[in-house]
C-alpha cells in the first residue's frame, strides 16, 4: 500500500464519519422539531432515542444543545401559559431539568474558574509594574494598620 492509497482511504473515512454526522444531527434537530410542535416535553433521553444518538452526541454537539434549550425554553413559556393551574411534573421531565441544570452548573464553574484566572493574572501583572519602592511602602503601611487593628 502506498501512501496516496492511504491518503484516498483516510480521506474516505474522513468523509464518510462527516456524512454520519451530519446524518445524525439533522435526525436529532428533526426530533426535536417534532417534539416541540407536538407541544411535548423536550427530554434528553427521549430525543436520544427516538434519533437512535446517545445523550454525550446531544450535549456535545452544539447546534443540538442550542436547539435543545431553545425548545425547552418555548416550551416552558407556552406551558406556563396554558397550563396555570396545573403543577404536577413527570419523573423524567423532572430528571431531564435537573441534568440541564448541573450542565449549566458545571459550565458556570468552569467560566468562574477561567475569570479568577484571569483576575489573578492582571493582578500580578499590575503588581509586577509597580515599582519596588511603592509596594514595600504599602506593605509597611498595611502592617502599621494591622498593628494597631490588634491593640
Amino acid at each position: 500500500m502506498t501512501a496516496d492509497d492511504r491518503d484516498i482511504r483516510t480521506q474516505r473515512l474522513i468523509a464518510s464519519r462527516r456524512r454520519d454526522s451530519a446524518d445524525k444531527q439533522r435526525r436529532t434537530l428533526t426530533v426535536i422539531a417534532d417534539l416541540s410542535s407536538a407541544g411535548e416535553r423536550i427530554n434528553i433521553s427521549e430525543i436520544a432515542r427516538r434519533a437512535g444518538v446517545s445523550p454525550w452526541f446531544i450535549y456535545n454537539t452544539a447546534a443540538i444543545r442550542t436547539a435543545v434549550e431553545r425548545a425547552t425554553e418555548e416550551h416552558s413559556h407556552t406551558a406556563t401559559r396554558s397550563s396555570a393551574g396545573r403543577t404536577s411534573a413527570t419523573a423524567d421531565s423532572l430528571h431531564a431539568e435537573l441534568l440541564m441544570a448541573r450542565e449549566e452548573v458545571r459550565a458556570l464553574r468552569t467560566d468562574r474558574t477561567k475569570l479568577e484566572t484571569k483576575v489573578q493574572l492582571l493582578l500580578g501583572n499590575q503588581l509586577e509594574h509597580l515599582p519596588h519602592d511603592t509596594l514595600l511602602a504599602r506593605i509597611h503601611e498595611l502592617e502599621q494598620i494591622a498593628a494597631e487593628l490588634r491593640s
